[in-house]
């Protein structure tokens, strides 16, 4: 059995690779005065700086001129190379302003925290509740518009929701009751009955067709106003009033 060393061979001479050669080095490199010049002069301490300088920054201190094969193919840089417009620019500060860009007078909004008087729809109108009136406040042309309920009784709203189409505005009576308003014409489009003991604190939709109340009696009533027998679930855990739900 041949050993490895008989299997390999040997040569008398070495011929470069002239494609594997950085010509444009070899140029500097041949060029570039290594020796005192032929004058007697020194160079001065900021020339030689410059050079050594220069020899590891551009020169990447190589001093081969000759190359005998061919060179390995360079690894992938780990390092991620960004262009200019792909760099990740510096987040910007968010401005909180300190005075109110808006002021509304709401001189006759009831002074409870278990109501829900305020709602703002998809539609980009704010609806408030202010007694046994709603105001309607429309954020594009800044205009406001009032509406009184018609009603017998003079019941305050006790909660108010707008429908996530920004159409049908659900208005909560004191007395229990609840009316579906239609945003375009202003008119009652159902009107729910309560039982006269519990009032609605707070309003949430499911759907376009799904409202879903809190009492204050604690209970939870899922409406479906596309149907007759509109109460379609009760739920009933809670000991106080029920002053929030989404």
């Amino acid at each position: 059995m041949a050993s490895s060393r008989s299997r390999r061979v040997e040569y008398d001479r070495f011929i470069p690779f002239r494609s594997a050669m950085d010509m444009d080095f070899a140029r500097c490199a041949l060029t570039m005065p290594s020796r005192p010049q032929r004058d007697g002069s020194i160079e001065s301490p900021s020339s030689v700086a410059y050079q050594k300088l220069l020899v590891q920054c551009i020169l990447k201190n190589r001093s081969r001129i000759f190359a005998f094969k061919s060179a390995p193919e360079s690894p992938a840089d780990k390092v991620s190379q960004f262009d200019e417009d792909n760099r990740p620019h510096k987040k910007q500060q968010r401005r909180i302003p300190k005075d109110a860009d808006r002021v509304l007078a709401a001189y006759d909004i009831l002074d409870d925290d278990r109501l829900n008087l305020l709602d703002w729809g998809s539609n980009n109108v704010l609806a408030i509740g202010l007694n046994d009136k709603v105001c309607l406040w429309n954020a594009a042309n800044k205009s406001s518009t009032e509406f009184s309920r018609a009603l017998e009784d003079n019941s305050p709203v006790t909660s108010i929701s707008w429908s996530p189409d920004g159409k049908v505005l659900a208005l909560a009576l004191g007395n229990s009751d609840l009316h579906l308003v239609d945003a375009a014409t202003r008119r009652v489009l159902v009107g729910i009955q309560g039982d006269g003991h519990s009032f609605v604190c707070s309003l949430a939709w499911r759907s376009n067709a799904i409202l879903t109340t809190g009492r204050s009696d604690g209970s939870i009533v899922d409406y479906d106003i596309r149907k007759d027998d509109r109460a379609i679930c009760d739920y009933r855990g809670h000991r106080l009033e029920v002053c929030s739900l989404k």
